[in-house]
């Protein structure tokens, strides 16, 4: 269908004629440029921007950034994950350090870490794998303790 010496798309069912100016707003999205500055720069409105994007088959850009955001929170769980794993296998070697009988001190120069790091890491590590053997205590907190006073209410009976 011609119009006015022009290629355009006719109602219905047909696909738009892509014109070199369509192509190259499509290219400019696609870049990573924003509607209101591309229609600016074209002389239209960023609303015919959408419909030129759109008519192209071009996906939104907002489909693009959570396509990209998936993506990097996957690399992330993925980085997480060796990085657990990594933290792990260091803590198993510390602990078959300890048990083949070598102090605090020579596991720590052994690993290249600081004595009271060692220490930790250990205890923190033997501790998830042997709660009874470190029970949680809070050595400032004696283990006899007296039960608090009770406050009587209103009517002069224990709470």
């Amino acid at each position: 269908m011609k119009k006015n010496g022009k290629k355009t798309a006719g109602k219905r069912g047909r696909r738009p004629v892509h014109t070199k100016r369509d192509l190259e707003i499509v290219r400019m999205h696609i870049q990573g440029v924003v509607h209101p500055q591309i229609a600016e720069q074209y002389g239209i409105t960023r609303e015919r921007v959408r419909q030129i994007v759109a008519n192209h088959d071009q996906e939104p850009r907002r489909i693009f950034q959570r396509r990209r955001r998936a993506e990097n929170d996957a690399q992330q769980a993925v980085e997480s994950r060796q990085r657990k794993q990594k933290r792990e296998a260091r803590l198993q070697a510390l602990s078959a350090a300890w048990k083949r009988g070598a102090s605090i001190s020579e596991i720590a120069e052994e690993f290249g870490i600081s004595t009271p790091n060692a220490a930790n890491a250990l205890i923190s590590y033997r501790r998830k794998r042997h709660p009874s053997l470190f029970p949680l205590r809070k050595p400032w907190v004696s283990a006899h303790r007296t039960p608090k006073s009770r406050t009587k209410s209103k009517t002069g009976k224990a709470i």
